[in-house]
């Protein structure tokens, strides 16, 4: 769907491989689903907010889990951005215009 509308993407197996991925190929923004293996969504944005050169990176949560609550939450835990699944194109668009503006 974003590669569609010319968006480069890398796409990461689990929290772990994505900071790897982040320090190296320094993206403009990320999709972190909050329910990864290895790391979650939650712990591997602890890493990159407590990393000086990772902690400016705009970063939107995912996840098909939603329940009441759970935007909030990840909104307190230093998330830019909340989504959940099945993705609406039209809000993501809509929220990566935002953000990337913003940058």
């Amino acid at each position: 769907m974003l590669q569609t509308h010319g968006y480069d993407l890398s796409e990461a197996s689990n929290g772990r491989q994505a900071i790897d991925m982040i320090r190296e190929s320094r993206p403009d923004i990320l999709l972190l689903d909050l329910n990864m293996p290895v790391s979650d969504g939650f712990s591997t944005l602890k890493q990159i907010r407590e990393d000086p050169v990772l902690s400016s990176l705009p970063v939107i949560a995912v996840t098909a889990s939603a329940m009441r609550g759970d935007r909030e939450k990840a909104l307190e835990a230093g998330f830019d951005s909340y989504l959940s699944k099945p993705i609406d194109s039209a809000a993501l668009y809509q929220e990566l215009d935002r953000m990337l503006e913003g940058s």
